[in-house]
């Protein structure tokens, strides 16, 4: 999923079971999930706008705990320079701290 503005519904991207997926350079705003991850490995998070969801991403786990890797994201509610841990092992280690502007 790559350049796309993802905004005003409920769940907005969501891989449920799957590995090795691609979500690069979009803008996900005023949903109330942005990205629901269950169950899903290996995936790579990167380069996004998380403006203004009520959950920004939300990981869900029945079968264990898996890694996606999760790389030059904004998020509007992290305001700080540091790794931002997203659920229990994942974590975007290098949060911008301005939206990405990716399509200029």
């Amino acid at each position: 999923i790559k350049n796309q503005k993802i905004n005003n519904t409920c769940v907005r991207i969501r891989l449920w079971d799957c590995k090795n997926c691609k979500i690069y350079e979009n803008n996900i705003s005023n949903n109330d999930w942005g990205i629901w991850i269950q169950d899903s490995k290996g995936n790579v998070i990167k380069h996004n706008n998380f403006i203004n969801n009520d959950f920004h991403a939300v990981i869900t786990m029945w079968k264990g705990i898996y890694h996606n890797r999760w790389n030059r994201n904004y998020w509007d509610n992290w305001p700080i320079p540091f790794p931002k841990p997203i659920g229990l092992k994942n974590v975007d280690w290098f949060p911008l701290m301005h939206p990405y502007r990716w399509w200029k």
